[in-house]
C-alpha cells in the first residue's frame, strides 16, 4: 500500500517537472525544486510556525463551537423526534448556502476575525449533527429497555450512555471535517483579509505574483491535514481496539 502511494506521488511529480519545462513560465507553474526548496526554507522561519498555528487555532475554535452545539442539539434530537423533525428544516437551510455567501454575509456581520471561526462553525455542523443524531438512532433496543427498566438520571445517561455512543461517530465526522474545515478557513481568511494566517500568505504571494509561495503553501495545506486525517484514523482504530477487548 505505501509503496504504491509512493509511486504515485513521485509520478505526480514526473508529470509537475514536465510541464514546468513545457510551460517554462515560473509565474505559471514554477519547478518542483524552487518549491521544495521554498518548503524547506519555511520550516527556519519561526513566523511560519506562527501562521500554521494562527489559522489552525481557528480552525479549532469552529470545530469545538461545532461539536458543542451539535452534541446539544443531536441528543435532544434523538431523545425528542418531534425537536429533530422541527430543527431539520433549519440543517438542511444550513447545508445549502454556499460557502461564499456565509463568508460574505458573516464578513460585514462580524468583520474578519470572527467571521472565520463562524464560518467554519457553518461549514462542519451540518455534518457533526448528522453523526451524533445518527449514534442517537443507533442505539441497541436492548439497552433502551435496561434505561427503561433501571431508570437513572439525565446527568448519569449522558455520562454513561449517550456520550459513549456518539464518540465513535464524532471521530469519524472529525476525520473528514477537519480537513474541510481547514480548507474553508483558509478560503475565508483570503476573502476577510485577516492579518495574519495561512489565507493571509496565500493572499499576499498572490498579489506578488509568487507562483512558488502559492504551491509551497498548498502543499503545507494537503501535509497538515493528511497528517491530521492520520491522527483521527489511528485514534478511531484506537477506539475499536478498545471496544473489542471490551466486548471479549
Amino acid at each position: 500500500m505505501k509503496k504504491r502511494r509512493f509511486i504515485t506521488i513521485l509520478i505526480l511529480i514526473i508529470l509537475w517537472q514536465s510541464m514546468a519545462f513545457l510551460v517554462d513560465r515560473e509565474i505559471l507553474i514554477p519547478l518542483p525544486s524552487h518549491v521544495f526548496t521554498q518548503m524547506f526554507n519555511d520550516l527556519s522561519d519561526p513566523s511560519f510556525y506562527y501562521t500554521i498555528f494562527t489559522t489552525l487555532f481557528r480552525v479549532v475554535k469552529g470545530l469545538l463551537l461545532a461539536v458543542s452545539v451539535s452534541l446539544i442539539m443531536g441528543i435532544i434530537g434523538g431523545l425528542y423526534p418531534k425537536v429533530s423533525d422541527y430543527f431539520s428544516v433549519i440543517n438542511d437551510i444550513i447545508k445549502s448556502i454556499p460557502n461564499i455567501s456565509y463568508i460574505i454575509i458573516i464578513l460585514i456581520w462580524l468583520g474578519s476575525e470572527s467571521s472565520v471561526i463562524i464560518v467554519s462553525f457553518f461549514i462542519l455542523f451540518p455534518t457533526f449533527y448528522a453523526n451524533v443524531l445518527l449514534a442517537m438512532n443507533s442505539l441497541s433496543k436492548d439497552l433502551q429497555d435496561v434505561m427503561k427498566v433501571y431508570p437513572e438520571s439525565l446527568y448519569h445517561k449522558l455520562i454513561k450512555v449517550y456520550l459513549p455512543q456518539t464518540y465513535p461517530y464524532l471521530l469519524s465526522a472529525l476525520k473528514v471535517g477537519f480537513g474541510l474545515g481547514f480548507k474553508v478557513s483558509v478560503m475565508a481568511e483570503i476573502l476577510t483579509q485577516v492579518q495574519i494566517g495561512v489565507g493571509k500568505q496565500l493572499s499576499f504571494d498572490r498579489n506578488m505574483l509568487d507562483m512558488t509561495g502559492i504551491f509551497a503553501w498548498t502543499i503545507w495545506i494537503i501535509i497538515i491535514s493528511l497528517l491530521v486525517e492520520n491522527i483521527f484514523s489511528l485514534s478511531i482504530k484506537s477506539s475499536k481496539i478498545e471496544d473489542q477487548k471490551k466486548s471479549q
